[in-house]
């Protein structure tokens, strides 16, 4: 909602299947328009969605190196998953930001398992602002 207030930009939720609950979840919560895309779209659909965005906020996943593909910024949230090894490693400097939070046990995904965790500070602790701070990085 900060983003598109700030930038008035179009949202566009993506994600499979097993996520359309969540994002139907935000698509409730927020007042902003928006577009919900989640588990409608193939993987080529979801390429050419990405490759006419401006910006794609991604977890460490698959979007994320597709976004990158696509020469699309991305600002993209590591939890447990360590970024020098599963980050984005292609498109030139200042395309692309990373945001994590600084606690010792962090990353903790070895051997693609997470090690077994009470807290998940590693992405509970990741503040709204650290992420538009990185937008406006990006698009600034």
């Amino acid at each position: 909602i900060k983003i598109a207030d700030h930038f008035n930009v179009g949202i566009i939720l993506m994600g499979n299947q097993r996520e359309e609950s969540l994002c139907k979840e935000i698509q409730n919560l927020v007042k902003c328009p928006l577009r919900n895309a989640c588990g409608t779209t193939d993987l080529l659909q979801s390429m050419a969605i990405l490759s006419k965005s401006v910006l794609a906020i991604v977890n460490d996943g698959g979007p994320l190196h597709m976004a990158v593909a696509a020469g699309t910024k991305t600002v993209s949230v590591f939890g447990p998953v360590d970024e020098k090894v599963y980050g984005p490693y292609l498109g030139s400097a200042g395309q692309h930001q990373v945001v994590t939070s600084l606690i010792a046990c962090r990353p903790c995904y070895r051997n693609f398992r997470r090690a077994a965790c009470e807290h998940m500070s590693c992405i509970k602790d990741i503040e709204v602002q650290k992420v538009f701070s990185a937008v406006q990085n990006l698009l600034t």
